[in-house]
């Protein structure tokens, strides 16, 4: 590989690191070729983007990203899945993925907020919830006081109509 060609792939490496949320890192060599796409088909639905570098390249990226702790993570078959939107999906894509095909594959490492969490973390990154339900939830929680009010108020005027109504029946019957 020429200089060239070094130069091209540090560089799209430097972009999706700088544009992702969060990047999952997986030990793809057990991996079958039918396997591999059926994977990348699940992180391309998802908009997530999975390549593969050499560990000297995402070494280098994470040392001038200020990612720390990242000798360990770098051997061995890596692959790189790339979030855009949310940091946890794509270890949630790996881990269903990684249930449904006999452990295979294995989860190396999450990085997100120039953080590394290895494996004895992922059970972390995994429980996070997703964007969507994170915004669900607070939606949910700006929405309950409103309904709380509208509840109030309309038990406030069907208490009235029903004081009304006693007041129309009390005078007809006199």
């Amino acid at each position: 590989m020429d200089k060239k060609q070094k130069a091209v792939i540090i560089n799209e490496l430097k972009d999706n690191f700088s544009k992702s949320q969060g990047i999952c890192l997986t030990d793809f060599k057990k991996l079958t070729v039918q396997n591999t796409n059926e994977l990348r088909k699940r992180f391309k639905e998802q908009g997530i983007v999975y390549r593969v570098y050499k560990n000297t390249f995402a070494k280098q990226v994470c040392n001038e990203n200020g990612v720390k702790n990242s000798g360990n993570v770098f051997s061995g078959e890596t692959g790189f899945a790339f979030s855009f939107d949310d940091p946890s999906l794509p270890a949630k894509i790996v881990a269903k993925f990684s249930k449904e095909n006999q452990d295979i594959p294995a989860i190396k490492a999450c990085i997100i907020d120039k953080r590394i969490y290895e494996k004895d973390q992922i059970s972390v990154i995994l429980s996070l919830p997703t964007r969507e339900e994170l915004i669900a939830k607070m939606l949910g929680s700006l929405n309950a006081p409103i309904t709380n009010t509208v509840s109030v108020l309309n038990g406030l005027l069907r208490n009235l109509v029903g004081v009304v109504n006693a007041i129309k029946e009390k005078k007809e019957n006199n």
